[in-house]
């Protein structure tokens, strides 16, 4: 599962949630004090601390991580702002020759 600065889908932040709080059910077994549940949650599904516990945070404050996961990230894809940016820049190439 190890893909760094990949963001998560839904499904796999639902899982890490399900882990861990499994984890927390079971911390009364003796074999199972011997590490934190966020440290075998890492050790269970090879992610990193900061992404367990970012997605813990998440969770308890309550997002919804199917319409998280709806957020478009990155740059946006608007073709007349391009448009008018390119005619800008000739208009820009134009006078400079003059």
């Amino acid at each position: 599962m190890r893909i760094q600065g990949k963001s998560l889908s839904a499904k796999e932040k639902e899982t890490i949630v399900t882990l861990k709080q499994y984890f927390d059910r079971t911390k009364d077994d003796p074999q199972e004090q011997l590490l934190p549940s966020v440290e075998r949650v890492v050790n269970a599904l090879e992610i990193g601390i900061a992404t367990v516990k970012r997605t813990m945070a998440d969770y308890n404050r309550g997002v919804n991580f199917t319409e998280q996961e709806k957020i478009y990230r990155g740059r946006p894809h608007n073709r007349q702002a391009k448009r008018k940016f390119s005619a800008i820049a000739r208009k820009r190439r134009a006078k400079a020759q003059r």
